[in-house]
């Protein structure tokens, strides 16, 4: 990718995108979408995280999401964001009010 990019000029807007959905045999029953925009950043920085994590600088954090602590990545990320309301959908689906 970086190879790729370089020719481009800079800044080079990315986004993460996550959309989980939950289903049965009757259909869909939940779904969720989440977006994490960012950029891409010419030099791999941090030591968390995997795939283009250490490319992607999370907008508004200076970081990129290699360099987020754990928890902080899970409160910002598109996976983050779409798998909490899913988790809330199934916690009342089931019944159950807290983990």
């Amino acid at each position: 990718l970086l190879r790729r990019l370089k020719p481009e000029p800079q800044p080079w807007p990315a986004r993460f995108r996550c959309v989980v959905v939950v289903a049965s045999g009757a259909g869909i029953l939940f779904s969720a979408e989440a977006i994490c925009e960012g950029q891409i950043v010419p030099v791999e920085r941090g030591r968390y995280g995997f795939g283009y994590d250490p490319i992607f600088q999370v907008a508004g954090t200076g970081q990129t999401m290699a360099e987020l602590p754990p928890q902080v990545k899970n409160r910002l990320s598109h996976r983050g964001k779409a798998f909490a309301p899913a988790q809330e959908f199934l916690l009342g689906y089931w019944g159950i009010e807290n983990l």
